[in-house]
């Protein structure tokens, strides 16, 4: 028998057993955009929960690859801290503020620096153009 048989079988057994409280949660794996029912708090919680999970998951595999300020200068050619902040804020360089670290994605570099990308503010044409005059 394999762990998935052992998963299931226990599952039938508390679905005959509590199918009021093993069914909304079910829909919700099965669906995890479906909205749970406003009165069902077990469904609720067990969904914050596991989007709470994949949330530090996500952020955790950022910071895996993610490039740190030091690596930024070097990268840059032994700039100060203070050209990354200018580059983060005028837009050519984008990063992550997380606990009080700056993490910036390594897509952005290549082997010899930065790579050419738009300004993030210029992706999103009406926003970048508001931004620049002022409307």
């Amino acid at each position: 028998m394999t762990a998935a048989d052992v998963v299931m079988e226990a599952l039938a057994r508390r679905l005959r057993e509590d199918p009021q409280r093993v069914l909304p949660v079910l829909r919700l794996i099965a669906d995890p955009d479906a909205v749970a029912e406003r009165q069902d708090r077990a469904s609720v919680t067990l969904a914050r929960r596991v989007n709470t999970e994949r949330l530090a998951a996500r952020l955790e595999s950022f910071r895996d690859g993610a490039v740190a300020t030091v690596q930024v200068r070097r990268l840059l050619g032994g700039v100060s801290r203070q050209a990354v902040a200018a580059r983060v804020a005028n837009g050519t360089l984008l990063s992550l503020q997380i606990g009080g670290t700056s993490h910036f994605p390594d897509w952005q570099f290549g082997p010899d620096g930065p790579l050419p990308h738009p300004r993030p503010r210029d992706c999103h044409s009406d926003r970048g153009r508001a931004r620049r005059t002022g409307r």
